[in-house]
């Protein structure tokens, strides 16, 4: 009979500790059980460049129109291909309306493939120039997408200011209160009801604020940053909005404006529902 391995003084002690450390982090414990940071997304559930586009084009038109370009261009693009194939295809067989007919089989090939070439030599170059201009397009779509999240998130930051100067100055006969702990407390009751402002304080407040603000790093290293992305969910919202400089940068290691602009991006997308429903 096999005997049951007790556990160890030393063991126990290191459960404890961990519960500890787990318990201590922001966004661990039981309000964050499960869920610190931007947890639980999967490689199925995130951002895409067509949510962005969703979620932008409606209000900015720099986005809408180069939106509306990328579209015309892909279709533009496709019959360009469609009518090249086609020709080559019809070269090929041999058809009489295309190629003079031949009396050898290998003579007919060889004339296929030298009227192939030479009547889909314009053809080729308009296929080659459409895809230039998309390429362009697409660049410019994905610039003026990363310019309307980032604008976004710097009027929510400004906005998120002002209220909280405005807060400070009602709030003066307090001395003890500051504008940061009057927004913290103000916009940690979950009623942030789509105010990016709001949403961003409140955030960083459960998250990261007493644990290293924007260079925040939990204890497991998975969630950085003032918003606690985890690198899969940074790379996603980071790709999705033209952002392809921030694709596989450190969250903890990037600029307060750009960790504020994916984070609005995000909020902006799928709402309060990636940080576990709060603020």
């Amino acid at each position: 009979m096999t005997k049951r391995i007790k556990w160890s003084a030393v063991r126990w002690c290191g459960i404890a500790a961990a519960a500890v450390v787990v318990a201590v982090w922001p966004g661990g414990g039981a309000a964050g059980r499960g869920t610190p940071g931007v947890a639980g997304a999967h490689a199925g559930n995130l951002p895409t460049i067509e949510e962005a586009v969703t979620v932008a084009a409606p209000n900015s038109p720099a986005v809408a129109d180069a939106t509306d370009r990328v579209a015309e261009l892909r279709g533009d693009l496709d019959q360009l291909r469609a009518r090249l194939t086609q020709l080559r295809v019809d070269a090929f067989r041999g058809d009489p309306d295309v190629l003079p007919a031949a009396a050898a089989d290998g003579l007919a090939r060889s004339r296929g493939a030298h009227y192939a070439d030479d009547a889909a030599h314009a053809l080729s170059e308009r296929v080659a120039e459409t895809q230039r201009d998309l390429d362009a397009a697409v660049a410019e779509q994905q610039k003026a997408i990363a310019d309307y999240f980032a604008a976004l998130a710097a009027a929510a930051q400004e906005a998120e200011r002002a209220a909280q100067e405005q807060a400070a100055r009602a709030a003066q006969a307090q001395a003890a209160a500051s504008s940061q702990v009057i927004a913290s407390s103000a916009s940690s009751t979950g009623s942030c009801s789509g105010d990016v402002g709001c949403f961003l304080a409140c955030t960083r407040a459960h998250e990261s604020d007493t644990a290293g603000g924007y260079q925040a790093v939990s204890p497991d290293g998975v969630y950085r940053g003032a918003y606690q992305f985890d690198q899969t969910t940074w790379n996603s919202v980071a790709a999705s909005v033209g952002r392809g400089d921030l694709v596989g940068a450190n969250p903890a290691a990037v600029s307060p404006a750009d960790q504020d602009t994916l984070a609005t991006a995000l909020y902006a997308m799928r709402g309060n529902q990636p940080w576990g429903g709060r603020c």
